[in-house]
């Protein structure tokens, strides 16, 4: 998670519990994209020949948002 807060790419002002509350907050507009990290990713990507996924929850409302989301 620290690689990710020291970049310019990503601006993280919530850190949800989990997909629900992520979910929720892109619901309310209080998020337009919402990335969801599972735990144990890092170690998935670490080992050979692994891969791993995240969950990535846009504001459809927003196209705009969505298509900057899918650029990066």
């Amino acid at each position: 998670m620290l690689a990710l807060e020291n970049t310019e790419t990503f601006d993280a002002i919530h850190y949800p519990p989990d997909e629900t509350a992520a979910a929720a907050l892109v619901d309310s507009g209080s998020a337009l994209v919402a990335v969801v990290i599972p735990l144990g990713f890092e170690e998935q990507i670490s080992s050979l020949g692994r891969s791993a996924q995240v969950q990535v929850i846009l504001d459809g409302a927003d196209p705009s948002a969505a298509r900057v989301a899918e650029m990066n």
